[in-house]
């Protein structure tokens, strides 16, 4: 029997809004939705690419934009302040609806609970749900088929989780900076050289178009300097890494995908090397770093509670309060 519940899922089309609104699709069709994941054609050909043709056959994705109806759902990962108030003109079929009619946010109660309130406040009567961290309620799933159904907009070196397999237990500082942002040639050198000169095991992601308008390249000189503790690479397995055992701390432009996965300590704007070294030392040797480690498993344990069968936001009244009402 064909399911009556069939969710939507139109990601804005860059990796940070196409990874959660996966990780809610695959919540969705767990629970029993029927799914359709809306790529552009330039992200589909994307997917595809490291995956070889077919690959996604029979899987979540359409790949076209068009008219679509209303569906029963619209998952936004935006969360920008102003913007609530504006429609969606711009979709064949949702001309009525506003962002402020879809409040579902990844995140989760105890970590947000007063923005969530503030939000709340300004939408009465409409409901916000926390459904979050998706990540968490994404790996609970028994469906192997699903859990290997992943987002990846570039070629991942699946070799880098060897490297950080031979490292002591949270000794290496991660370095990433997304899919988007990106940097000076000078950011990236005082970056890099405050990583090396901490004297720590690192990993930096740099991915080919990370400079503005140029290629990032670092000097002969830096290579050599971090040699055996030092691994370069253009795009890796993020959330494996990032739950690795050897990573103690990691250095991001602090895209919201990654800060709900980890913890972090702010450098300006004008990043110097030395700056970079000061803050690395503390997180990592200094005692200021063990009171942050304490406070990040204190927050991974609620953000558990919270997905865990039971917790706030596996138990939230999304799928009561909206969802199963439009059942016909």
């Amino acid at each position: 029997m064909v399911s009556k519940l069939h969710a939507v899922c139109i990601p804005f089309p860059f990796q940070g809004h196409v990874t959660p609104m996966l990780n809610l699709a695959k919540i969705l069709h767990h629970k029993g939705f029927r799914i359709t994941f809306v790529n552009t054609e330039y992200n589909h050909r994307r997917l595809l690419r490291p995956r070889g043709p077919g690959s996604l056959d029979g899987l979540l994705y359409s790949r076209a934009w068009g008219p679509l109806g209303r569906p029963e759902l619209l998952h936004w990962c935006w969360r920008f302040n102003g913007v609530f108030r504006y429609c969606i003109d711009w979709m064949p079929g949702m001309e009525d609806l506003r962002f402020r009619d879809l409040p579902i946010l990844n995140t989760f109660e105890s970590l947000e609970r007063d923005d969530s309130d503030t939000m709340s406040s300004i939408l009465h009567p409409i409901p916000v749900y926390n459904i979050g961290p998706l990540p968490l309620l994404a790996d609970q799933i028994e469906d192997d088929r699903l859990k290997h159904t992943d987002s990846n907009l570039l070629v991942e070196q699946s070799e880098c989780v060897k490297w950080f397999d031979s490292k002591e237990p949270e000794s290496v500082i991660y370095a990433t900076f997304g899919s988007m942002a990106v940097m000076s040639p000078h950011r990236l050198i005082e970056v890099a050289w405050g990583l090396a000169n901490s004297k720590q095991p690192f990993s930096c992601k740099i991915r080919p178009d990370l400079v503005e308008r140029k290629a990032a390249i670092l000097p002969p000189e830096f290579v050599a300097e971090i040699e055996g503790r030092g691994l370069l690479a253009s795009w890796c397995p993020q959330q494996e890494l990032l739950n690795h055992p050897s990573v103690g701390g990691f250095l991001s432009h602090m895209g919201w995908n990654l800060t709900i996965l980890g913890i972090d300590m702010e450098i300006d704007g004008d990043v110097k090397r030395d700056q970079v070294v000061m803050l690395v030392r503390e997180l990592m040797v200094e005692e200021k770093g063990n009171e942050m480690k304490a406070k990040a498993i204190e927050l991974k344990k609620k953000a558990k509670e919270a997905s865990d069968d039971g917790g706030f936001s596996s138990r939230n009244n999304l799928l009561t309060d909206v969802l199963c009402t439009l059942i016909v």
